[in-house]
């Protein structure tokens, strides 16, 4: 559920959930960023593919 300043923020009443995203960068050798980001559950959705993008099947 979000904290105060974030239903301030999104403009979202009670009950209303919010959607974490984290994410990661690296380099070859350590991690150099990390970034959080904060979406209004009820309108978000994620959709996320892993792997080579060629691999992808676009007629299926």
């Amino acid at each position: 559920m979000p904290t105060p300043e974030e239903a301030r923020l999104l403009d979202i009443g009670p009950g209303v959930p919010v959607l974490l995203w984290t994410r990661t960068g690296y380099s070859a050798e350590k991690p150099i960023r990390c970034t959080i980001t904060t979406f209004r559950g009820d309108l978000n959705r994620m959709n996320y593919e892993i792997g080579e993008l060629s691999a992808r099947n676009e007629n299926a």
